[in-house]
């Protein structure tokens, strides 16, 4: 594919990304830092990494029998500061909805169904940056498939 044709083809991904809500404008600001689509999706794959750790951590919390709110309240807030650095918008939203159902302290099916739309929420997220990323460095001079 001509390497115009992919550029306008990210873009148009990108565009879907923050009309879906998916992306918010720190991510802009990260593309702007970064330049280089190498170095933006190495954060990106970082953020993934501790986003994964920090659910992980929170699905294991919750299936104590006696849980620890403080806990989950730190992996929360954890979670909420890397997706707010990459502008992950909704997953940012299903952290705070989360948190809220959560403040009650008590496991009901409330809070766990909170975890599941996050979960889903992150892998929405990482499917989608994931394509979109591929595109970007497929677009550029002698990029890689």
């Amino acid at each position: 594919m001509k390497r115009s044709s992919l550029l306008q083809q990210a873009a148009a991904t990108k565009q879907t990304l923050f009309d879906e809500g998916v992306l918010d404008d720190q991510f802009l600001q990260l593309e702007d830092i970064y330049g280089d689509p190498k170095s933006l999706e190495e954060l990106i794959t970082w953020s993934f990494g501790e986003s994964a750790k920090n659910i992980g951590t929170i699905e294991q919390l919750l299936e104590r029998a006696s849980i620890d709110f403080i806990e989950v309240g730190k992996a929360l807030h954890k979670l909420k500061g890397t997706s707010a650095s990459i502008g992950a918008k909704n997953v940012l939203m299903k952290v705070n909805e989360m948190t809220e159902q959560c403040k009650t302290n008590t496991v009901d099916g409330r809070c766990k169904a909170s975890l599941q739309g996050l979960k889903n929420e992150q892998n929405d997220l990482k499917e989608k940056l994931t394509i979109y990323l591929q595109m970007k460095r497929q677009a550029q001079p002698g990029g890689a498939a």
